[in-house]
Protein backbone atom coordinates (compact mmCIF):
# COMPACT_ATOMS: atom_id res chain seq x y z
CA UNK A 1 0.00 0.00 0.00
CA UNK A 2 1.12 3.75 -1.11
CA UNK A 3 0.37 6.75 1.38
CA UNK A 4 0.71 9.72 -0.19
CA UNK A 5 0.27 13.03 1.60
CA UNK A 6 -1.28 16.01 0.06
CA UNK A 7 1.72 18.21 -1.30
CA UNK A 8 2.77 14.90 -2.91
CA UNK A 9 6.62 15.21 -1.88
CA UNK A 10 6.42 12.98 1.05
CA UNK A 11 5.37 9.00 0.03
CA UNK A 12 5.19 5.87 2.74
CA UNK A 13 5.86 2.90 1.12
CA UNK A 14 4.85 -0.94 2.57
CA UNK A 15 7.99 -2.86 2.08
CA UNK A 16 5.94 -6.21 3.29
CA UNK A 17 4.08 -5.41 0.42
CA UNK A 18 5.47 -6.55 -2.69
CA UNK A 19 3.30 -4.30 -5.36
CA UNK A 20 4.30 -1.37 -2.85
CA UNK A 21 6.84 1.28 -4.98
CA UNK A 22 10.05 2.92 -4.09
CA UNK A 23 9.93 6.64 -4.14
CA UNK A 24 12.89 6.26 -7.28
CA UNK A 25 10.14 4.16 -8.95
CA UNK A 26 6.84 5.92 -7.95
CA UNK A 27 8.54 9.74 -9.37
CA UNK A 28 7.66 9.17 -13.00
CA UNK A 29 3.93 7.81 -12.11
CA UNK A 30 4.02 11.38 -10.26
CA UNK A 31 5.35 13.24 -13.13
CA UNK A 32 2.48 11.61 -15.90
CA UNK A 33 -0.29 12.50 -13.20
CA UNK A 34 0.96 16.20 -13.10
CA UNK A 35 1.40 16.65 -16.80
CA UNK A 36 -2.31 15.31 -17.19
CA UNK A 37 -3.54 16.96 -14.06
CA UNK A 38 -5.03 19.76 -15.87
CA UNK A 39 -7.12 17.47 -17.90
CA UNK A 40 -8.30 16.71 -14.43
CA UNK A 41 -9.44 20.18 -13.39
CA UNK A 42 -12.35 19.86 -16.33
CA UNK A 43 -13.59 16.84 -15.07
CA UNK A 44 -13.85 18.75 -11.66
CA UNK A 45 -15.73 20.97 -13.21
CA UNK A 46 -18.41 18.86 -14.73
CA UNK A 47 -18.96 16.27 -11.70
CA UNK A 48 -18.99 19.81 -9.54
CA UNK A 49 -21.73 21.12 -11.68
CA UNK A 50 -23.75 18.56 -11.55
CA UNK A 51 -23.59 18.22 -7.99
CA UNK A 52 -25.06 22.07 -7.57
CA UNK A 53 -27.45 21.24 -10.15
CA UNK A 54 -28.82 18.30 -7.68
CA UNK A 55 -28.89 20.73 -4.96
CA UNK A 56 -30.95 23.20 -6.71
CA UNK A 57 -29.23 25.97 -4.81
CA UNK A 58 -30.29 29.23 -5.13
CA UNK A 59 -27.08 31.04 -6.08
CA UNK A 60 -24.04 29.72 -7.51
CA UNK A 61 -21.23 31.50 -7.52
CA UNK A 62 -17.62 31.05 -9.25
CA UNK A 63 -14.14 32.89 -9.71
CA UNK A 64 -11.21 31.87 -10.97
CA UNK A 65 -7.60 31.53 -8.97
CA UNK A 66 -5.38 34.51 -7.95
CA UNK A 67 -2.67 34.53 -6.06
CA UNK A 68 -1.62 36.80 -3.31
CA UNK A 69 1.38 37.68 -1.99
CA UNK A 70 2.76 36.23 0.90
CA UNK A 71 0.19 33.08 0.55
CA UNK A 72 1.91 29.79 0.76
CA UNK A 73 -0.12 28.84 -2.80
CA UNK A 74 2.26 31.64 -4.56
CA UNK A 75 5.16 30.56 -2.90
CA UNK A 76 4.82 27.00 -3.96
CA UNK A 77 3.78 28.39 -7.54
CA UNK A 78 7.10 30.17 -7.60
CA UNK A 79 9.15 27.53 -6.74
CA UNK A 80 7.65 25.40 -9.50
CA UNK A 81 5.76 23.39 -7.00
CA UNK A 82 2.67 24.15 -8.30
CA UNK A 83 1.11 25.20 -11.69
CA UNK A 84 -1.82 27.44 -11.66
CA UNK A 85 -4.33 27.00 -14.84
CA UNK A 86 -3.55 30.02 -17.58
CA UNK A 87 -6.62 32.37 -17.98
CA UNK A 88 -7.49 30.49 -20.72
CA UNK A 89 -7.73 27.26 -19.08
CA UNK A 90 -9.77 28.75 -16.44
CA UNK A 91 -12.09 29.79 -19.22
CA UNK A 92 -12.31 26.65 -20.61
CA UNK A 93 -12.85 25.27 -17.48
CA UNK A 94 -15.85 27.45 -16.42
CA UNK A 95 -17.59 26.86 -19.74
CA UNK A 96 -17.61 23.16 -18.73
CA UNK A 97 -18.75 24.20 -15.67
CA UNK A 98 -22.10 26.04 -17.13
CA UNK A 99 -22.70 23.83 -19.71
CA UNK A 100 -23.30 21.23 -17.29
CA UNK A 101 -24.96 23.25 -14.50
CA UNK A 102 -29.13 22.61 -14.75
CA UNK A 103 -30.51 24.32 -11.53
CA UNK A 104 -31.90 27.81 -12.95
CA UNK A 105 -30.41 29.70 -10.39
CA UNK A 106 -28.60 33.14 -9.97
CA UNK A 107 -25.14 32.65 -11.23
CA UNK A 108 -22.18 35.07 -10.06
CA UNK A 109 -18.50 34.62 -11.76
CA UNK A 110 -15.51 37.05 -11.18
CA UNK A 111 -13.67 35.21 -14.04
CA UNK A 112 -12.50 38.34 -15.80
CA UNK A 113 -14.05 38.46 -19.18
CA UNK A 114 -13.38 41.45 -21.32
CA UNK A 115 -15.81 43.77 -19.41
CA UNK A 116 -18.52 41.33 -20.05
CA UNK A 117 -20.71 40.96 -17.00
CA UNK A 118 -21.63 37.38 -16.56
CA UNK A 119 -22.87 37.48 -13.06
CA UNK A 120 -26.89 37.52 -12.93
CA UNK A 121 -30.50 35.48 -12.33
CA UNK A 122 -32.31 33.38 -14.13
CA UNK A 123 -28.90 31.57 -14.90
CA UNK A 124 -31.17 28.63 -17.35
CA UNK A 125 -32.18 31.32 -19.41
CA UNK A 126 -28.93 33.09 -19.94
CA UNK A 127 -26.84 30.09 -20.21
CA UNK A 128 -26.43 30.04 -24.10
CA UNK A 129 -25.57 33.71 -23.92
CA UNK A 130 -23.47 33.03 -21.03
CA UNK A 131 -21.42 30.07 -23.04
CA UNK A 132 -21.31 32.46 -26.40
CA UNK A 133 -19.75 35.04 -24.38
CA UNK A 134 -16.91 32.10 -22.89
CA UNK A 135 -16.43 30.55 -26.19
CA UNK A 136 -15.87 34.21 -27.70
CA UNK A 137 -13.08 34.88 -25.05
CA UNK A 138 -11.48 31.69 -25.47
CA UNK A 139 -10.95 31.74 -28.85
CA UNK A 140 -10.78 35.67 -28.78
CA UNK A 141 -9.63 36.99 -25.75
CA UNK A 142 -6.69 39.00 -25.02
CA UNK A 143 -5.18 36.68 -22.76
CA UNK A 144 -2.23 38.82 -21.69
CA UNK A 145 -4.73 41.48 -20.60
CA UNK A 146 -6.57 39.28 -19.10
CA UNK A 147 -3.51 38.07 -17.02
CA UNK A 148 -2.99 41.67 -16.02
CA UNK A 149 -6.10 42.17 -14.72
CA UNK A 150 -5.43 38.88 -12.29
CA UNK A 151 -2.42 39.92 -11.34
CA UNK A 152 -3.15 43.34 -10.82
CA UNK A 153 -6.04 42.33 -7.94
CA UNK A 154 -4.07 41.75 -5.43
CA UNK A 155 -2.57 44.95 -5.58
Amino acid sequence: MILVCYDLRQVWTNPADPLALSYEKLVPILEMINRYLPEMEYIYAVNSAKIFSQCNPMIVGTGGLTLFPGTPLLEEAQRSEFTPLSEKEMLIELKAFVENLTCDCGFITHHTISGKNLTGPDFLQRKDTILTALDDEIRRGNMDIMTAIRRGKHG
